[in-house]
């Protein structure tokens, strides 16, 4: 996104925040912010895999029940 904003010469402005891309405090707080967004989506993504392996150890199976087979064509 940040680099978007650069190719289009758009400036982003948080004004409750009081923050702006236009200087070099505010692109740093973004990039920082961006940062903290991937860590954060990253780490949701090794929790989700780690819970699902230990689901799957225990004998727990994914995905959504077998149909019985008086119902499957």
């Amino acid at each position: 996104l940040s680099q978007w904003l650069d190719d289009n010469s758009i400036d982003l402005h948080i004004i409750d925040m009081n923050v702006s891309t236009k200087d070099a405090m505010g692109k740093m707080f973004f990039t920082m912010m961006s940062a903290f967004a991937e860590l954060e989506a990253n780490l949701l993504s090794e929790r989700t895999k780690k819970g699902l392996e230990a689901a799957r150890a225990r004998g727990r199976k994914g995905g959504r029940p077998s149909l019985p087979d008086h119902k499957k064509r």
